[in-house]
């Protein structure tokens, strides 16, 4: 007569015999093949001359600076900013948190994209002039 459990430790025993043989490593002389898809190549976009990219360029730079004359607002969504600034103007009524964040901001505008800030001057003064002109005729 068998013992309680010993049906169980038959049936562990058995399905670990069946995974070593599962688990076993092929032969040295089997080799194993394995097809892979062949995905279809993507056609690349057309390459464009640089002359049209520098256009180009000019363009986005053209229009993010006149969006960013009509809309001169930021906006930063960030808790910790928030709770820092409104401390900052408790403790200082003569605090004023747009300067600040103006000021923070044009920093590091400065050392992370120096020449892009020279563009983007440049060519705000370009469009202002623009429009001064445009005002007086």
């Amino acid at each position: 007569m068998s013992r309680p459990g010993e049906d169980r430790l038959a049936i562990f025993f058995d399905t670990a015999k069946k995974r070593e043989v599962l688990e076993e490593k092929p032969k040295k002389e089997e080799k194993i093949v394995v097809k892979e898809e062949v995905k279809p190549k993507k056609a690349r976009p057309r390459r464009r001359p640089k002359e049209e990219k520098v256009k180009e360029r000019k363009d986005f730079l053209r229009e993010a600076v006149e969006f960013g004359l009509r809309k001169p607002i930021v906006s930063v969504n960030s808790p910790v900013i928030s709770a820092i600034l409104h401390y900052l103007s408790q403790e200082d009524p003569r605090f004023k948190k747009s300067r600040f964040v103006k000021e923070i901001l044009m920093e590091g505008v400065r050392r992370k994209y120096p020449s892009l800030l020279e563009k983007v001057i440049e060519e705000i003064a370009e469009v202002k002039a623009e429009k001064a002109i445009e005002r007086m005729i």
